[in-house]
């Protein structure tokens, strides 16, 4: 009798699915853990780290935030976000939040592999112990975005961030231009030295709206001096420093002079890296200042800030949102006296802004 022996060859086949990676991990989540942003703008969002059940009490630390893809090689670094983070665990819990900045170069990057999500990873450590959070980004359009404030521009009817008025004037009109992706609710108000003027809420879809302040009531005008005005914004929550405009309510028969003051730092056509501090001369009867910026091609104003002290810090923050690399401003400041009346009024000179650091 032959006997057959048969020999079986069993494969088993797996089928591999990419799965995003997490938003929580451990003991840590985060919220928002998604994001949706826009090809070609820098998005500025808060993150915020909730820690819960941690077994060790201490400080947890976190040196920097990455960004990755995945690739044929596994996990790939795009940027890196060389801020660090601490946050102190008390009772198991604790909390922390940051002002992230995705860059453009981050974007693209993802782009350029062939990818239209990414991710940022933040992982925190204590006496060998590690845990690790996750924001899950997608690149989309700027219809499809999550809802934000990319640009908030404001001017008066003359197209300036500040003008003079006699006292009791009526036709005082301020315009707030923003630019915004995705679409939603958007809330707040107009803001006259300090106190709410006029609310607003309207829903916002075409990716800029034009607001104005109303006929009825008009901005106040019966007290002569120095006044200002700014759109406050309280939904969607704003990462980006909000501008200020500036009005003088003139007293009866009082008429402006004007005398012209020096600019120090940056120097006329000096390339800095943001963020800066503008600074120039101190004026010794005025404590109010104006400093405006422009481009210089155009010569159109694009941003303003109102401030008491002689010196004013630009943000890297509004790189890649409000000032671009390697384009030429133009900046100038104006001096004010208690009463609103201008009496000074600098020259004005050219920069440039040098590429943020690689990652950053």
């Amino acid at each position: 009798m032959k006997i057959r022996i048969f020999s079986f060859l069993i494969v088993t086949i797996v089928s591999f699915t990419f799965v995003f990676i997490s938003a929580a991990y451990g003991l840590v989540n985060i919220n928002p853990s998604s994001l949706k942003v826009v090809k070609s703008q820098t998005c500025i969002v808060k993150l915020t780290y909730s820690f819960t059940q941690i077994p060790y009490d201490g400080a947890w630390i976190s040196n920097l935030g990455i960004f990755k893809i995945m690739s044929a090689a596994g996990e790939e670094i795009i940027g890196i976000n060389s801020s660090s983070l601490s946050v102190e665990i008390a009772n198991a819990s604790g909390r922390v939040s940051e002002i992230l900045m995705i860059p453009l170069s981050v974007i693209q990057k993802a782009l350029d592999k062939g990818k239209n999500n990414f991710w940022y990873e933040r992982e925190f450590s204590f006496s060998g112990n590690f845990e690790k959070a996750t924001l899950n980004v997608f690149i989309t359009t700027s219809a499809k975005a999550t809802f934000s404030i990319s640009k908030v521009i404001l001017y008066f009817k003359n197209g300036k961030t500040n003008i003079t008025v006699k006292m009791h004037s009526k036709d005082l009109k301020a315009y707030a231009r923003i630019n915004f992706t995705g679409s939603g609710l958007l809330k707040g108000y107009w803001e006259v030295d300090g106190r709410v003027f006029y609310p607003v809420s309207c829903y916002v879809s075409t990716q800029t709206t034009l607001l104005e302040t109303p006929d009825t009531p008009s901005l106040p005008t019966f007290n002569a001096g120095t006044h200002v005005l700014r759109f406050v914004i309280t939904h969607p929550q704003v990462y980006i420093e909000l501008p200020a405009l500036v009005y003088f309510v003139l007293a009866e028969g009082e008429k402006p002079a004007f005398i012209t003051f020096s600019l120090f730092s940056p120097k006329d056509e000096e390339t800095i890296h943001l963020p800066f501090i503008f600074t120039w001369e101190e004026s010794l009867i005025s404590n109010i200042y104006l400093i405006q910026f422009y481009e210089k091609e155009t010569n159109k104003h694009i941003f303003s800030a109102y401030c008491r002290k002689p010196r004013y810090k630009l943000d890297e923050r509004l790189l890649n949102l409000i000032f671009f690399p390697d384009r030429q401003y133009l900046w100038e400041v104006k001096s004010f006296t208690d009463t609103g009346v201008i009496i000074g009024q600098s020259e004005q000179r050219k920069f440039k802004i040098k590429p943020s650091i690689e990652g950053k």
